[in-house]
């Protein structure tokens, strides 16, 4: 609903058009497209309607930037229903892009960059939200060569046992044992008891 809301606005409108054009150029050039970056095209109004005055202005260098984003993108995570592992890709991507932004006005990686998976990610997701420019493109190419994110795999889901499904009872040859066994015992002559007392005055042999 947040979407729909903003890209009422033709500006807001283009804007999301023009990166998820970006994402499909991508896979169209066959080069690695992953959730996260999926999600950010998704989400790009609302990405960049905080996004673009953090890059260009002071509030950049204060660290800030991934919470100011968090605050109102996880949100539409949730109506989205994004998996908690790409959702954390997406932000550890996000809390990059400062790093990176630093990098691209300095026009090369810095050495704490350089090679790092994390990087690549963040100027792949910068990339696809603000487009190619001076200085940006270059940096990304280089990060082509750059390591990709581990990406755990799935978890595949637990099935939930259904009601009265917690205490199984024993199965057709367990039950059918105890039965037999019981109904054998049944069938059994009970065996007389001798008694042990002795007539007054008998010997024993």
């Amino acid at each position: 609903p947040v979407i729909a809301e903003q890209i009422e606005d033709p500006g807001v409108r283009d804007q999301w058009g023009e990166a998820l054009g970006r994402l499909d150029q991508r896979v169209g050039e066959g080069k690695r497209v992953h959730q996260a970056l999926g999600i950010a095209a998704l989400i790009a109004p609302e990405l960049l309607a905080r996004l673009e005055p953090l890059l260009q202005g002071p509030e950049r260098r204060s660290g800030h930037l991934p919470k100011k984003i968090r605050d109102g993108v996880t949100g539409v995570l949730r109506q989205l229903k994004v998996y908690r592992r790409d959702s954390d890709r997406l932000w550890d991507g996000l809390r990059g892009l400062s790093a990176v932004q630093n990098c691209i006005e300095q026009g090369k990686w810095s050495r704490e960059l350089v090679g790092s998976a994390g990087a690549r990610d963040s100027i792949e997701i910068l990339n696809i939200l603000l487009g190619p420019s001076e200085g940006r493109s270059e940096l990304l190419e280089e990060a082509e060569s750059f390591p990709e994110v581990a990406v755990s795999p799935p978890r595949g889901r637990r099935r939930r046992p259904g009601r009265g499904e917690g205490q199984r009872g024993p199965g057709p040859a367990e039950s059918a044992a105890p039965d037999a066994a019981a109904e054998s015992q049944r069938k059994r002559p009970r065996r007389r008891r001798r008694s042990s007392r002795r007539s007054p005055g008998t010997s024993k042999p």
